[in-house]
């Protein structure tokens, strides 16, 4: 009995640490750019290794249904077990593995804007991995798992929106890694070498979500290469036609495989085949 009421209490204050390691996240994110940390943005940052991979500024707008998902599922995993009943499916076990995981991608979070703001772009780019291995884990923990629409909504959702977009973030932090370290591409044009990125990291989104089965981790991707194709039709006027039209491709691609992944009961309400 006090075995069991030692474990139930370690459980609980793992999801206290997990929700206040989440709020801590939010709050470094958001005073790196009111401050600013370091005299820069974390967009000035980004400007300032300039690459054609880099999308419109208004993608990045995900950052806040990312967050206002992570705050769904920090939430959610305190009353879990008590809407297990009618709601909830998951194990207190399993809840208790994802909220361990979920407090190491927020300090794992807060380490990269640190690395990223103060240049230090390998270390970053590292981080930056490190938080992608801990997200997919956690969406591979889940898969195969029985769980509730409530499980998928508020903790299935929240790590595939999230993984996604580290996803496409880790791909973009190799190439800013690369652009700072002056890497002259072996004598190859930029563009080449972009056109070679896109379709590394749609492969990567098209096989991961693929493998996953998650439609959510797709749509993030896509949401990405949106953004990519929108800056290259407007702020440089289309001037690498060979990128735009990669991008269209990569974009159509994982549409494809969103579709393939998406559940036929969803494909049948939105009268797709």
């Amino acid at each position: 009995m006090a075995r069991a009421k030692t474990i139930q209490k370690e459980q609980l204050l793992s999801k206290f640490y997990a929700l206040s390691a989440l709020i801590a996240a939010v709050v470094v994110n958001a005073a790196a750019n009111i401050i600013p940390l370091n005299g820069n943005t974390t967009a000035q940052v980004s400007d300032a290794y300039p690459n054609l991979f880099a999308p419109a500024p208004y993608t990045f707008a995900i950052w806040g249904v990312i967050y206002a998902f992570l705050g769904g599922f920090a939430v959610y995993q305190f009353n879990a077990v008590r809407l297990r009943k009618k709601h909830s499916l998951l194990s207190e076990n399993l809840v208790h593995h994802l909220s361990t995981g979920f407090l190491l991608t927020s300090a794992l979070n807060m380490a990269w804007m640190f690395a990223w703001h103060y240049r230090h772009i390998g270390t970053a780019l590292l981080i930056m991995a490190a938080l992608l291995v801990v997200l997919v884990h956690n969406l591979r923990v889940l898969q195969g798992v029985k769980r509730s629409r409530w499980d998928t909504v508020f903790v299935v959702t929240p790590f595939s929106l999230y993984a996604g977009w580290v996803t496409i973030a880790t791909v973009a932090n190799a190439v800013t890694w690369l652009v700072s370290a002056h890497w002259n591409g072996w004598g190859i044009a930029s563009w080449v070498w972009t056109l070679i990125v896109v379709l590394i990291g749609a492969a990567i989104i098209i096989a991961a979500g693929s493998r996953l089965r998650n439609p959510v981790f797709i749509a993030v991707g896509i949401w990405a290469y949106i953004g990519i194709y929108v800056r290259h039709i407007t702020a440089l006027d289309m001037r690498y036609l060979a990128v735009v039209i990669t991008v269209i491709a990569a974009i159509t691609a994982m549409f494809y495989a969103l579709l393939r992944v998406m559940p036929p009961r969803l494909r049948a309400q939105l009268h797709l085949r």
